[in-house]
């Protein structure tokens, strides 16, 4: 396991378009803060795999996805999740799917997105444990897990750790209250 210590800093997730992929790219930015867990998944399939991986998600195969087939999908990403907070359980709330057009995706420039969130409460003066893991291996096993600090958490903190597990996928976040 490799570990990072830094001081407290931010990162702010930005949305761009994607390029051709040659490999199906999937990234989770988890962003944390006082009183919730955002979660924003970005998969950006490759030019090989676009037309394949829309029609996973196209269950009907009539070349657009519903609202219903993008929920479905966005449910079973979102459910392969695993979020736990100094011991206990978090569940996800799914909040949107966005899924481009079938060309779009087949050309390996689309970028599906998934959001959701849960509410929490951190105790002040405390130290912390966020453990994040994703399982979903429909499209690749290949996950890179990206944790951002809310500005509302960010200026209570003393020390940060994050923990990246050889393992991809996983990330745990560890800091102190002051």
């Amino acid at each position: 396991m490799r570990r990072i210590f830094l001081a407290a800093t931010i990162a702010v997730p930005v949305q761009a378009s994607a390029h051709p992929h040659h490999y199906v790219d999937q990234q989770v930015h988890l962003s944390i803060g006082v009183n919730a867990v955002e979660l924003a998944i970005v998969i950006v399939p490759s030019s090989q795999d676009g037309a394949a991986i829309f029609s996973t998600i196209d269950n009907n195969g009539d070349g657009v996805v519903s609202d219903d087939e993008g929920r479905i999908f966005a449910t079973n990403v979102v459910s392969a999740t695993r979020l736990t907070i100094d011991g206990q359980a978090f569940t996800f709330i799914l909040a949107d799917v966005g899924i481009p057009d079938e060309t779009t995706v087949a050309s390996g420039t689309a970028a599906i997105t998934v959001n959701a969130s849960a509410e929490l409460r951190l105790a002040d003066r405390q130290a912390h444990s966020v453990d994040f893991s994703i399982t979903y291996e429909e499209f690749s096993h290949d996950w890179f897990v990206q944790p951002f600090l809310y500005p509302n958490l960010l200026g209570k903190i003393a020390q940060l750790e994050i923990d990246r597990s050889d393992r991809a996928g996983k990330v745990v976040v560890r800091f102190s209250n002051r």
